[in-house]
């Protein structure tokens, strides 16, 4: 990556169904499906240039990045197997590094979602900072590591009404 800024926003998915046949088969309930679309037309407004999107291979996060992913044209799609919600933060920053790009969207769960804000603004593991569902965080830094970030802003789906 340059040495510009980064800008990374990490979204979790819109509200889920509480069961499925398994963890990764949860599909989004119908308020989830519009929590997505009204985050991603917030988001585009605010930042209409992101050129990538990592999303989680569980269901729901597959479909809150393509209701997202409907207001960036272009944008390009990618799943990540280590954005599931035990997936760890290092491991996820170390895919982060090799995209190349200096603006970028992951969508994924709780914990992870929290744990990777933690880690990358605060240097700590853990437990992770609250994020509701179909909630968006800024962060922007130099470079990924530890500590080395700045929440600029967070927001749920209050916020986008």
């Amino acid at each position: 990556m340059s040495s510009s800024m980064i800008k990374l926003f990490v979204m979790r998915h819109g509200e889920a169904e509480v069961f499925a046949a398994s963890d990764g088969e949860r599909e989004l309930t119908e308020r989830g499906i519009v929590q997505a679309q009204r985050a991603g037309a917030w988001l585009a407004e605010r930042a209409p240039g992101i050129p990538l999107l990592y999303q989680s291979p569980f269901r729901r996060a597959r479909q809150t990045a393509a209701e997202v992913a409907r207001c960036f044209p272009g944008i390009e799609c990618r799943e990540l197997d280590a954005l599931t919600p035990s997936g760890r933060p290092e491991v996820v920053v170390q895919a982060l590094e090799r995209a190349g790009v200096d603006s970028l969207l992951c969508v994924s769960h709780q914990p992870l979602v929290g744990e990777l804000r933690n880690w990358l603004v605060d240097g700590s593991e853990g437990a992770g900072y609250p994020f509701a569902t179909a909630s968006i965080a800024l962060l922007e830094c130099e470079y990924l590591a530890p500590g080395g970030a700045s929440m600029r802003w967070i927001v749920d789906s209050a916020g986008y009404a």
